[in-house]
């Protein structure tokens, strides 16, 4: 058994036990994975990179470094590749 799918297995269980496959579809899973990577952005945003407030770019980053390291940034994107594996559609019909 390859990690990804032993950590992809640990999330399910996660998320079975707390009752959230109601909000494990391809849409809202894609949404949460852009809100992550937009928080970062958003410091940038109209600004030349220098100009970027560099003490909340260093916090926001040490935020999703520790986000990563409890899973709950990455969980969206692979509960997306599982949902897709599984032949899931990506969007609602």
């Amino acid at each position: 058994m390859s990690d990804i799918t032993e950590i992809t297995e640990k999330l399910i269980q996660f998320r079975d036990e707390r009752n959230w496959e109601q909000f494990h579809n391809s849409k809202d899973l894609a949404i949460a994975i852009s809100i992550e990577a937009n928080e970062l952005l958003e410091l940038f945003l109209w600004k030349q990179p220098e100009e970027a407030d560099q003490k909340k770019v260093k916090e926001e980053l040490q935020d999703k470094s520790l986000r990563l390291e409890k899973s709950t940034a990455i969980r969206p994107i692979l509960r997306l590749r599982f949902l897709q594996q599984q032949d899931q559609p990506f969007l609602p019909h």
